[in-house]
């Protein structure tokens, strides 16, 4: 956090940004195993959720100072996956064999999406407007140094089918340039 912390000095001591009109919070990790930050919160919620809340909390007297102040969240599509558990949200009581890093990220992308409904409603009398956005689906990266049973239990999680329901769908045929919903031959757009 002593980074964020340190960035959002530095702008907030440049007299040339007497305002703030647009915020977007855009820092995301993914990781294989439980990793700590040095103020000891686990890496994903204190990256993509808390680094957000503290820079979008420090910024605040300059975003309100705007006419019309935006906050975006990028979220994720994953936040509808995870089930909250309220009572450990830093994975403080957990076994880190058992740790389990899609839960993590889900968890972080719906603190996101929390925080710009908590935003909203706090604010809106102040004419800010809060929203999480699903980026979709880009090669950012970001997925390049993950393991792959990690990324094959992230993707189970978001579309409901395994790496079996994919394979079955893909060998049920050697029909090519066809369109395959929910591991089914599909109609596609006639025009």
């Amino acid at each position: 956090m002593a980074s964020v912390s340190e960035a959002a000095e530095a702008i907030l001591a440049d007299e040339d940004i007497p305002a703030i009109d647009a915020l977007f919070n855009n820092a995301g990790i993914i990781t294989n195993d439980l990793v700590r930050t040095p103020d000891g919160f686990e890496s994903q919620f204190a990256i993509n959720h808390l680094s957000h809340f503290l820079l979008t909390n420090m910024f605040m007297p300059r975003l309100l100072t705007s006419s019309s102040p935006r906050v975006v969240n990028i979220s994720s599509l994953g936040h509808k996956y995870y089930e909250p558990t309220f009572q450990d949200p830093q994975f403080n009581d957990i076994n880190p064999e058992s740790y389990n890093p899609a839960e993590a990220y889900e968890q972080s992308k719906g603190a996101q999406v929390l925080f710009s409904v908590g935003l909203n409603q706090q604010y809106a009398q102040k004419g800010l407007r809060s929203f999480a956005v699903h980026p979709a689906d880009m090669d950012t990266g970001m997925y390049i140094h993950m393991k792959p049973e990690v990324l094959m239990d992230m993707a189970q999680r978001i579309t409901g089918r395994s790496l079996e329901d994919a394979n079955e769908a893909l060998t049920k045929t050697s029909e090519g340039g066809c369109h395959w919903p929910h591991c089914c031959i599909g109609t596609g757009s006639t025009r």
